[in-house]
């Protein structure tokens, strides 16, 4: 609802390009409105017709926009630089107020696609590759360039293989690999702060409830690694 109101109170104005063949519309922001904190700037990814969003984006006679869109900042610094086909993104990249870039959108082949978040200061934020709408592949950074998570799935039926979380001091958190895909069975191994292991056992993945559930025997340990229970489930 924010972001639409956003779009709904901008000024649209035509700007031509120096060889004459390309409209831009452009609109200008708030950074306080179009820059979150945590998540950085989303208001775009609503025409990425690639990640499964139906909205459209038009001008201010009412029609899609086609061709390249350039978005400023109040102080026309650049927010938002895409190329549109009937009013949905196919490529396109925001931008920070100080000119570093904030995401990069791309289509890679037939089915693929290539996202990557940065940073207010050009460090990787995250990766992430897509194949027909669904994620492949994501890892996520921090500011000093340590990878924090990672998660794959299988490119032609997304289920999940791996997903890793990491502490900030680059010690494992956890780690989910498939084991039995039939029967939707992962192993599981979490880690203390210290790296020590802290329990590990099978997990099954339940469709209905989008979770997973503890399964056969779950070893415990404390965090000098001295297995202190044992339990059955």
């Amino acid at each position: 609802m924010k972001n639409f109101s956003i779009f709904k109170n901008i000024v649209l104005v035509y700007i031509f390009s120096l060889t004459f063949h390309s409209v831009y519309s452009a609109a200008t922001f708030s950074k306080e409105l179009v820059l979150d904190a945590e998540y950085g700037i989303e208001i775009f990814d609503r025409f990425n017709s690639y990640l499964d969003e139906d909205s459209v984006r038009k001008d201010l006679k009412g029609m899609l926009c086609n061709g390249w869109v350039i978005d400023r900042y109040n102080d026309e610094s650049i927010l938002h630089r895409g190329y549109y086909v009937e009013g949905k993104l196919k490529v396109y990249k925001n931008y920070y107020p100080n000119g570093h870039i904030e995401r990069s959108f791309k289509l890679k082949g037939a089915k693929g696609a290539y996202m990557q978040k940065y940073f207010a200061d050009g460090s990787v934020k995250s990766n992430v590759i897509y194949n027909n709408g669904l994620v492949v592949s994501e890892k996520d950074y921090t500011d000093e360039g340590k990878l924090v998570y990672l998660e794959k799935y299988n490119a032609r039926t997304n289920y999940l293989l791996a997903k890793v979380s990491y502490y900030d001091n680059g010690n494992i958190e956890f780690d989910t690999k498939l084991i039995d895909k039939k029967r939707n069975q992962y192993s599981h191994k979490q880690y203390y702060e210290n790296g020590s292991l802290q329990e590990e056992g099978v997990l099954v993945y339940k469709p209905y409830i989008n979770d997973f559930e503890k399964k056969g025997e779950w070893k415990m340990y404390n965090e000098k690694g001295k297995m202190s229970t044992v339990a059955y489930f």
